[in-house]
Order: structure tokens, then C-alpha cells, then sequence
């Protein structure tokens, strides 16, 4: 909902074992009680920390904008199994394949030019604007969340910042 009053800001690295947790627990809640009934905007920002990472954020990026976030899910559920592989990249293009991403356009994909810029400039712009170090870093209207970020902690945040929202009585 672009017109929430509250953004939530998340850079992630698709090999980040933290991002994944994240992504299967915490905004699993945050997405049914505050994004789905538009209480929260949320955007999903790459920030690859490692080849692979911004291989499977280039590959998402050739999807079709549909199935853009449905494949950043997968990667997230299924890291554990593709990034430990013997050859994680093979792992990788097998998901883009599950996900209609041809042999062919994976390759293609990974190596655009313009993709790497696109990815790298989100990374570095958030680098430069909110000086991250480390994923999953969450941002809450242009405010770092520090530590682990779990339900209870975002629901608080959350919570009260929507109760900052509402229109006063007197």
C-alpha cells in the first residue's frame, strides 16, 4: 500500500542465513497483520553479500513482476538446500527453472550488464544512505532496527508508530 503510513525498508542477502530466518518466521506475521491489510508498505531491497547472493537477486530480477517476490520466497525457503550445494549456481538455475526461468535466460540473466548495475546501485545507495553492515537490516520510517529483529519487537515498534497515526479526541 503506497499510501501507508508507515515503510518498512528491508536490505537482504539471499545467502544471508539471517535474511532467510527472517523471511520464514517474523515476516511471515508482519505480512498477514500489517502489509496485506495495508497498514505497512514494505519494500524488499537487495544487498548481496556475496556472489551468489547477487546472482540469485539478478535471476529474480528476470522473472516476470508477478513472480518476483513468489521467487525471492523460494530462495529464502529453500537456502538451505540450493546454497549449500556442490555447485550452488546449478542449484540456483534449477529454482529459476521451477519458476519458468529458462536454462538460457538464467544465463543471460547472471551476466546483463545493466542487472548487476540495477542490483548494485540498490546496495550501494543503502550502504551509503543508512551505513548497513550487516542483513537483514530492517528500516522502519528511515529509522535501523538494532539486533534481532523478532515478531514481538516489530508488533511493539509497529504498533506504536500506527498509534502515532491515528487522529487524537478531545
Amino acid at each position: 500500500n503506497d499510501s501507508a503510513g508507515i515503510t518498512i525498508i528491508e536490505y537482504a542477502s539471499m545467502t544471508c542465513p539471517h535474511c532467510a530466518a527472517f523471511h520464514t518466521g517474523p515476516f511471515q506475521t508482519l505480512k498477514k497483520e500489517y502489509i496485506e491489510n495495508g497498514k505497512v508498505r514494505f519494500i524488499y531491497r537487495d544487498f548481496p553479500l556475496d556472489r551468489l547472493a547477487l546472482a540469485a537477486a539478478m535471476m529474480a530480477r528476470c522473472a516476470p513482476k508477478e513472480r518476483y517476490y513468489p521467487i525471492v520466497e523460494i530462495i529464502f525457503r529453500t537456502q538451505k538446500n540450493w546454497a549449500r550445494q556442490a555447485d550452488p549456481t546449478a542449484a540456483l538455475a534449477q529454482i529459476g527453472l521451477l519458476s519458468g526461468i529458462s536454462k538460457n535466460t538464467y544465463t543471460a540473466c547472471v551476466g546483463n550488464k545493466e542487472i548487476y548495475e540495477g542490483v548494485m546501485k540498490i546496495r550501494n545507495d543503502g550502504e551509503e544512505k543508512f551505513n548497513i553492515q550487516s542483513t537483514p537490516t530492517i528500516i522502519i520510517n528511515g529509522k535501523p532496527i538494532k539486533g534481532h529483529v523478532t515478531v514481538e519487537k516489530l508488533r511493539l515498534i509497529l504498533d506504536s508508530e500506527l498509534s502515532k497515526l491515528k487522529p487524537t479526541k478531545r
